[in-house]
């Protein structure tokens, strides 16, 4: 059980430390920094992350033994990635918010169906706060280069 706990922790503090890139990208904007460097760096992190949700709910399509719903949510798990890499060349701040509707989606997908894909109760709790905190940077950014 020990190491159980001692997995979520690690989880748990990868995830935010994960998190830090939107915040300080964020925080920059805010400061003023809203240089094509910050705002680049913000949408290439920010699809970079979209593309790795993305991957979770690859791999989890890999393991269902219903072929319908695999195929389903194979299919499905390629949209974080193409929207993300549309929002990359999108001009801002159209760029800003469809990262934000995504991390949404994502986030609501993760925490609606989790339970269901096999992820224990902790990764679905954390998915809901990562997932709040980095919706509320992308509509942040989106704000200020607006």
């Amino acid at each position: 059980m020990a190491q159980a706990e001692d997995f979520a922790r690690t989880a748990r503090l990868l995830t935010f430390a994960g998190a830090l890139p939107f915040a300080l990208g964020a925080f920059a904007l805010a400061i003023g920094w809203q240089t094509p460097a910050v705002i680049l760096a913000l949408k290439v992190y920010a699809a970079t992350i979209l593309s790795f949700l993305g991957g979770i709910r690859w791999a989890l399509a890999l393991h269902q033994t219903e072929p319908a719903s695999a195929t389903r949510d194979l299919a499905l798990s390629v949209v974080p990635a193409l929207a993300g890499w549309l929002a990359f060349f999108a001009p801002e701040p159209v760029s800003f918010a469809v990262l934000a509707v995504m991390f949404a989606a994502m986030g609501a997908w993760d925490s609606l169906t989790g339970a269901a894909a096999g992820f224990p109760d902790w990764f679905v709790r954390l998915r809901i706060q990562v997932t709040v905190a980095v919706t509320a940077l992308m509509l942040t950014a989106f704000l200020l280069v607006a």
